[in-house]
């Protein structure tokens, strides 16, 4: 073919540039979707807008959950997909001539749309957002509430260039959710995308065409096939496909025709007929309805493009190359930013979920490829806060509520703290803080902020004697440190023993505290303070101090009070916390002297959004430990029941990475799974009172459950968490008594391990309570040791492992020298004991995946350890048989 003939259908103008599109293409190694293309040939409407033709035929999408069977409901599905084909692939070739290139979208760029109520049929919306932009993605979700249809899914694009043709390979699924009406059931149809070609880019006209097979596979089993076919050289219609619609093997019904035009079923038909029309691809598409222009937000699609679509339309080619060229360069110093500050961007309207359950279930029925695919699921809707009259503004955070479900507008601690705490000043318990900001509002909770911070910080002895304070704002006398002790004594008195507030209030001072040992650490102000940031700090502090000197005590104070002073300078400023990260403050805050001539300059981290992991970190071998420990909390009474058990658990890492990288780490969450609608594997566990480090993004974990985060570089606490469940003792012991009259006295005490016989206990020590004046102690153990701890007044019987289901017996024998009344055992200690079980956990939490990822590519090794160990664990099943004689006892 002649060079002539090259880009027959371009305008003569923009042949030179056509011609060099295609050898651009033609040398271009990878994915051609990161290729950028000349404007003459884009089409002037963004790829996100592409979900709209899902919905372009809303009556069909309507009824298909008023089938009256599966089969028959299988049947509208196909029908209504195959609907979609032709408004997808061919309606632009109608309209302009040539299939054109769509514009890339931007990463949150937003298409929001619906088609109205007609006939009874019910509001259809369309939800439409570019969840990624390298590789670019987009995600959609089309609701009808009325017919029960939701229709979630998401779209990526890999594409090729062979011969003359473009090869598109679609990479994503969608979902199909029918709630079926009179009924409580559901049914899920997955169906998959088929690949494309685009032919005819030689002559500049080119023209989309399908190939190879896509799935719909039905809950209810039924399966349909469909494969794709074009025109050849020689022979063959355009746009010709082939479905056919079955179950173990069994094809039903059979549908050939083109999906641009007409198709029949071939052979019998569900009416009884035969070859009748499956469809007619001229039934009139209805366009989705979205708001002008003007009204449209600022990441929504038409609003994003306006001057680019214009120029294209008008050919004004040059214009709209520039603001093209301009919305990409913003958005590339948009990704840098957010690159610097650690904050990625958050989708607004969809959770990822990183491998969905419905898409491996459904496609396993098939044996689709691949086997397990991510997805991205549509979130529920946010309420306004605050009851914002302007309905139109939007919050710039999810709403957050603290355990209480009431919300706290003011507690905007995020600004001041990264990811911050909340403690309720009544128990000084630990909570997650609500954190909730509009636009119409920001101002005003600024505002209340800056009026609330801290104007003095003191640390006092037990006596009331102030060992160092410093003050940030002169508002507060320090003599007012000297009253905390006489007003704390007062307080504590009048509570009659219970416990007294660590926040309170006299002469216009705000008075909050923590006591750490032997020392207070007090805040003071004359401002509506936020009491739970202040206590945090103390928190922080008291962490901070221990971390330099080890111990934090009087005289570690008095020994340190020039670094104490440095601290408090660097970790508060006017009031204000600022870095609270102990490894970050010991890289310029040292315990040695420095030299007048060396300046010691503070680390990025200091100003740094990253305020607790340093910049430049390098380890040669990349690792992350990663220690998940659950302690038992345990009381058993006397009969044998369980009077109080509860898990508390912490996950605990070490972090031997480079650079600043990413982790997200996921667990069996149950409220995760039930957010996305999954179906857990295995056990899911239901978490309460979860506390994260200051690493962890909140807003990401309150909206799908993930925990993301940068982590410090060592060793870190990432989260604790608490589930109050019925706990069946791990290991049981019981002791029976036998005294003799003021002589002696025996005992036998039997164990038991009641974990799977799978696991092992290590190091596990058994405490029964003596009596205090017991000598002459002799022991014999099927297995282990016993040592007699007088000091305890307990013996303590040692075994260095205890298998899985195994029972063993000890025996003990102790005189009594003096004369005394008889104890009842109901008022001694109870039988405590303290073990570790190595890769167990006794709530089934488990680590599904620790993902890692650094600009920088490196592979990462984690390793995952689960323990599970004593907490508070008491038996009181110590009890004394004076009528059961106990065998002859022989050391």
């Amino acid at each position: 073919m002649g060079e002539e003939e090259v880009g027959a259908a371009v305008p003569k103008e923009q042949r030179q540039g056509w011609g060099q599109f295609l050898k651009s293409i033609a040398t271009f190694s990878g994915d051609l979707s990161s290729l950028t293309a000349p404007s003459f040939i884009l089409s002037p409407v963004s790829l996100v807008e592409f979900p709209a033709y899902w919905g372009e035929h809303p009556d069909t999408l309507a009824a298909i959950a008023k089938g009256k069977d599966e089969v028959e409901r299988m049947t509208l599905v196909l029908k209504w997909f195959i609907g979609t084909l032709k408004g997808q692939f061919t309606a632009r070739n109608i309209s302009t001539g040539s299939e054109k290139k769509p514009l890339n979208p931007i990463l949150g760029e937003l298409f929001l749309g619906k088609w109205g109520d007609k006939n009874g049929r019910g509001e259809t919306t369309l939800t439409a957002e570019q969840v990624s932009h390298h590789p670019p993605v987009t995600a959609y979700a089309i609701e009808n509430a009325t017919a029960g249809v939701t229709l979630e899914g998401h779209c990526a694009q890999k594409t090729s260039f062979s011969g003359r043709t473009i090869s598109v390979k679609q990479v994503g699924h969608a979902v199909l959710r029918l709630k079926l009406p009179g009924s409580s059931n559901e049914e899920l149809y997955l169906i998959t995308l088929p690949n494309l070609l685009i032919e005819g880019l030689w002559y500049g006209s080119p023209y989309v065409e399908l190939t190879g097979n896509s799935y719909i596979q039905s809950t209810t089993g039924l399966l349909t096939t469909l494969s794709y076919t074009g025109k050849g050289y020689f022979s063959g219609k355009a746009h010709s496909f082939k479905a056919t619609i079955g179950a173990g093997g069994n094809t039903l019904y059979t549908v050939e025709g083109e999906w641009a035009g007409v198709c029949k079923y071939k052979g019998k038909s569900p009416s009884g007929g035969s070859n009748e029309v499956f469809w007619d691809a001229s039934t009139e598409r209805e366009e989705v309805s979205v708001e002008p222009v003007e009204k449209q937000g600022a990441m929504e699609s038409r609003n994003v493009w306006k001057t680019v679509a214009n120029g294209i339309r008008t050919q004004d080619y040059d214009t709209a190359s520039k603001d093209k060229a301009r919305i990409e360069n913003e958005q590339r110093q948009k990704r840098k930013d957010e690159a610097a500050a650690g904050t990625p961007h958050q989708l607004e309207h969809f959770v990822h979920v990183d491998e969905d359950q419905e898409y491996a279930q459904l496609a396993a029925m098939f044996k689709g490829q691949p086997a397990h695919e991510d997805a991205y699921r549509k979130k529920p809707r946010r309420r306004l806060e605050f009851g914002d009259p302007t309905e139109g503004h939007r919050p710039l955070r999810a709403s957050r509520e603290c355990n209480t479900g009431h919300p706290a507008p003011e507690a905007r601690l995020d600004l001041l703290f990264p990811h911050p705490r909340f403690i309720d000043t009544a128990t000084a318990r630990p909570l997650l803080i609500a954190t909730t900001l509009t636009r119409t509002h920001a101002h005003t909770h600024l505002r209340h902020l800056k009026a609330g911070m801290t104007s003095l910080i003191a640390i006092v002895d037990l006596k009331g004697k102030s060992l160092i304070q410093r003050s940030y704002r002169d508002d507060v006398s320090p003599s007012a440190v000297e009253k905390f002790l006489p007003l704390l004594l007062d307080l504590e008195e009048e509570a009659g023993g219970s416990a007294v507030s660590p926040c309170f209030s006299s002469e216009g001072v705000n008075y909050m505290f923590i006591r750490h040992n032997n020392l207070y650490l007090l805040a003071l102000s004359r401002r509506n303070s936020n009491a739970a940031e202040v206590l945090i700090f103390l928190h922080k502090l008291a962490s901070v101090l221990e971390e330099y000197f080890k111990e934090l005590e009087e005289e570690s104070i008095r020994d340190n009070f020039v670094i104490i002073y440095e601290l408090l300078d660097e970790m508060m400023d006017f009031g204000y916390p600022q870095t609270t990260e102990s490894k970050i403050l010991q890289e310029y805050i040292t315990q040695e002297s420095h030299k007048l001539e060396v300046q010691v300059r503070p680390p990025m981290a200091v100003t740094n959004a990253v305020s607790w992991r340093s910049e430049g970190i390098r380890y040669r071998k990349n690792e992350v430990f990663l220690d998940v420990v659950e302690s038992v909390n345990l009381l058993v009474s006397a009969n044998g029941n369980v009077v109080r058990s509860e898990i508390l658990g912490a996950i605990k890492m070490k972090c031997y990475l480079s650079g600043m990288p990413e982790l997200r780490l996921g667990l069996n969450d149950k409220v995760m799974f039930e957010n996305t609608g999954r179906a857990a594997r295995g056990k899911a566990i239901e978490m309460e009172d979860v506390k994260f480090h200051q690493c962890v993004r909140l807003s990401r974990f309150e909206n799908d459950r993930t925990i993301s985060f940068i982590p410090p570089d060592g060793e870190f606490e990432l989260m604790s968490y608490r589930l109050s469940t019925q706990v069946k003792p791990l290991i049981w012991a019981e002791a029976i008594v036998e005294r003799h009259e003021g002589s002696r006295i025996e005992f036998m005490v039997k164990v038991k391990a009641q974990f799977k016989r799978r696991s092992t206990a290590n190091n596990v020590e058994i405490h029964i309570p003596v009596p205090d004046d017991a000598d002459t102690p002799k022991f014999r153990a099927a297995i282990g040791s016993v040592v007699y701890a007088p000091e305890k007044s307990a013996m303590v019987w040692k075994i260095k492992q205890l298998g899985g289901g195994k029972e063993f017996l000890m025996r003990a024998h102790f005189g009594l020298p003096s004369v005394k009344s008889e104890d009842t055992l109901d008022r001694r200690t109870p039988i405590s004991i303290k073990f570790e079980i190595p890769y167990f956990t006794v709530s089934g939490i488990q680590v599904r995946y620790l993902k890692i990822v650094e600009k920088s590519g490196y592979q990462a090794l984690p390793w995952v350890r689960y323990i599970t160990q004593h907490g508070e664990y008491d038996l009181r099943t110590q009890s004394e048989k004076p009528s059961a004689r106990l065998a002859p006892f022989s050391a």
